[in-house]
């Protein structure tokens, strides 16, 4: 079997949270935490998503996620955002 290492994550910039949409499948115009396979280097590159956007603690609220990050969005709220930076 084929394996594939892949990574998601939780991008912190400024107190706000990189979330990405996504733009296929079963779970088209859900938004997650972005991840993907690993590679070398480079810029954040969407190639399954439609958008990302960066969302305060508040915004975070504004989109569906997926049932896979929201118990992470729980989290992130709950959280002392001075002890990220």
């Amino acid at each position: 079997m084929k394996k594939i290492k892949v990574v998601a994550a939780v991008l912190h910039k400024n107190g706000t949270f990189l979330g990405t949409q996504r733009g296929y499948g079963e779970f088209e115009g859900g938004w997650e935490f972005p991840g993907g396979k690993i590679e070398t280097g480079g810029e954040i590159q969407l190639r399954e998503h439609k958008s990302a956007r960066w969302m305060n603690r508040e915004q975070l609220d504004d989109v569906e996620w997926l049932p896979a990050d929201r118990d992470v969005v729980k989290k992130i709220k709950s959280m002392d955002i001075d002890s990220l930076s």
